[in-house]
């Protein structure tokens, strides 16, 4: 787990790792320090099953990769500094890689604020990757280290992370799905972590935003491209019959994942045009 900053989260987070329903001297705990300013270390340093560890270069990917590269695991969980994960959440990861086979896990993402309106999107959220996952279609697969998981022997070969900012998890499965198959990935519904920064559907919004402005970072390095509009809809229309949504949360499911899709799509439009203007050739000069 990489630490950067963290200091409101980063006791919620470690409480939930040290109460995990799975054996203690099973399991070990990595925190890799990124340069925190504020009193993250600290609080961290304060929990004696926390292996502290410290990682200079700049970047969540280059901190995951301290920390594999420390770590002594079959397989490694991933999680955020700002994350819960769930009691069960460790051996919901080995019963389904022992059940499925899968080498690589991603999970459900739960979300700090418990409104009805988040725990809509969160259903919503949790069905496209029920769908994404089994849809064996390469480009749209997706991961994110907040909650994910590897057999050592999978990122052994395909590792390490690459050095791309924030985004190197999907990347990483990406590359996953190409060149072990798409079979070998899945989503775990039971596998879940609370992302505590998002308390409110504004911070919902918040993030598809972020995560519109950061496709055109890794896009094109992982070949990976969004759901289209009837795949959206199909997921849409799965949600609500799997949730059993009336007419009403139905509609207002619908009104937000809108509002979703425009930031998502706006922030991606505003950073396609940064990009282009960044790597415009200046006109060549003639000589007099």
């Amino acid at each position: 787990m990489p630490l950067f900053n963290e200091e409101r989260w980063i006791d919620d987070c470690i409480q939930a790792l040290l109460a995990q329903e799975y054996p203690v001297d099973r399991y070990e705990i990595l925190v890799v320090d990124n340069n925190s300013t504020d009193g993250s270390v600290e609080r961290a340093a304060r929990h004696p099953r926390v292996r502290l560890l410290r990682e200079p270069t700049q970047g969540d990917f280059a901190a995951r990769n301290r920390g594999i590269l420390e770590s002594s695991g079959e397989i490694l969980a991933f999680t955020d500094s700002d994350t819960a994960p769930r009691p069960e959440w460790l051996h919901s990861i080995v019963g389904h890689m022992q059940t499925t086979g899968a080498s690589l896990l991603v999970g459900r993402l739960e979300y700090g604020g418990r409104s009805h309106a988040l725990q809509l999107l969160e259903a919503y959220e949790a069905e496209k990757g029920e769908f994404i996952f089994g849809a064996g279609i390469p480009r749209i697969y997706f991961g994110y280290t907040c909650n994910m998981a590897v057999r050592r022997s999978v990122m052994d070969r395909l590792g390490p992370f690459a050095p791309v900012f924030r985004n190197a998890d999907v990347v990483f499965v990406r590359r996953a799905v190409d060149e072990l198959s798409p079979r070998a990935l899945a989503f775990c519904d039971a596998m879940r972590v609370r992302r505590l920064e998002v308390a409110s559907v504004r911070q919902y919004l918040g993030k598809q935003a972020a995560y519109g402005a950061d496709f055109i970072r890794y896009a094109d390095i992982a070949g990976a491209s969004t759901l289209n509009a009837q795949q959206r809809l199909a997921v849409f229309g799965r949600t609500v019959r799997k949730n059993g949504l009336g007419p009403l949360d139905a509609v207002v499911l619908f009104g937000f994942l809108t509002l979703g899709a425009a930031s998502y799509e706006v922030s991606r439009w505003r950073a396609s045009r940064k990009k282009s203007a960044s790597t415009v050739d200046l006109p060549r000069q003639t000589a007099p």
